[in-house]
């Protein structure tokens, strides 16, 4: 039975893909491998057995992509501020811009690891390249061309026009001490960046790998697909159950793999142990009670989570029914970038 006790506030659920990923190997403990052909057809192959991937280039020579670069600068200036004036910005704004996160102004887990900005008013996204470097992206949704706007005096906007797509509008804000750089898409995604001279410039982009932070994994599920439970009922039984954390944001959380709602109304961030499975955390920080409301005359629901550690996180929810179901979770500040699950088991 699920206890009325339960009902409290406002939340929307999404359905998800309900496999899970430890490593690099696919949910069925099967081995996956990568083959990158370059310069005239020279193969290397990754078995999946770790998280590096081999690639050959020259001939011959082999270099080893073992994860993006992650600058010791990060995270960004914390005094960030808009400049006022166009010749400030058009000073500021050329260079190779490693990011910090992942989070970019285009996607949350897009791939994209920087963002290059030219004088002559290009951009490209940046890629990881052997040797923990970076690699200009090409073509449609990885380049284009941004356009600087004086907005009256108080502050400049910077448009990126992205080849093949839309534009995004931005009012970047830099740093005080270093180069550093914050760019939100009007909250939709937002980017934190630093110039970091440490980085070098690769020339052969790595294959696509399995980012070892994320243990879920989360295909973008149609809009059509939301769910709007219109009951306590409906909302407390689609989110009970575990689910594999595949991204996104939620503040005032722990870093975790997954997270467990229960019937009666206990709560667990989950963590993978060494067999790949989750398990409950077990710190007051990781623990707690979990509430479920819906708000008179909607159909959306919001949870609200205390952890034992006297942490409160407020948050609303959406389920999508895509197989298996997706749960999403939005907290602000980090509206934009919601918490997403999959859904493993009851």
């Amino acid at each position: 039975m699920l206890k009325r006790w339960l009902l409290v506030g406002l939340l929307t659920l999404t359905a998800c893909d309900a496999r899970s990923l430890m490593g690099g190997n696919p949910p069925d403990g099967s081995s996956s491998s990568v083959t990158t052909t370059v310069d005239g057809g020279a193969e290397a192959i990754s078995d999946g057995s770790s998280s590096s991937v081999t690639t050959t280039v020259d001939g011959g020579a082999e270099a080893i992509c073992d994860g993006p670069p992650a600058s010791s600068l990060c995270p960004i200036d914390p005094t960030s501020s808009s400049l006022l004036s166009m010749s400030a910005l058009l000073a500021a704004l050329p260079g190779r811009w490693v990011l910090c996160g992942h989070k970019s102004i285009f996607a949350v887990d897009g791939g994209d690891i920087g963002l290059e900005i030219t004088s002559d008013n290009h951009w490209y996204k940046l890629f990881a390249a052997p040797g923990a470097a970076t690699v200009r992206g090409a073509g449609p949704n990885e380049e284009g061309t941004w356009r600087a706007i004086d907005l009256l005096g108080d502050h400049v906007q910077v448009s990126f026009d992205i080849m093949g797509s839309g534009t995004i509008p931005t009012a970047p804000l830099f740093g005080s001490m270093l180069r550093t750089m914050h760019l939100n898409n009007n909250g939709v995604f937002k980017g934190d960046y630093v110039i970091d001279p440490s980085v070098p410039t690769g020339s052969v982009r790595c294959p696509p790998q399995v980012d070892p932070t994320r243990s879920g994994d989360c295909t973008l599920p149609a809009e059509g697909l939301v769910e709007h439970p219109c009951s306590p009922e409906v909302a407390i039984d689609r989110t009970l159950g575990i689910w594999s954390r595949c991204g996104g944001s939620m503040p005032g959380a722990p870093l975790h793999d997954g997270i467990e709602l229960t019937a009666d109304g206990t709560f667990y961030f989950l963590h993978r142990d060494p067999t790949g499975q989750l398990a409950r955390g077990t710190s007051d920080a990781e623990t707690g009670t979990a509430t479920v409301a819906i708000a008179a005359g909607t159909c959306r629901a919001d949870i609200y989570i205390t952890t034992l550690a006297g942490v409160s996180i407020v948050s609303s929810t959406a389920h999508y029914q895509s197989t298996p179901r997706q749960l999403w979770i939005y907290t602000d500040p980090e509206s934009g970038d919601p918490e997403r699950y999959t859904f493993v088991s009851l």
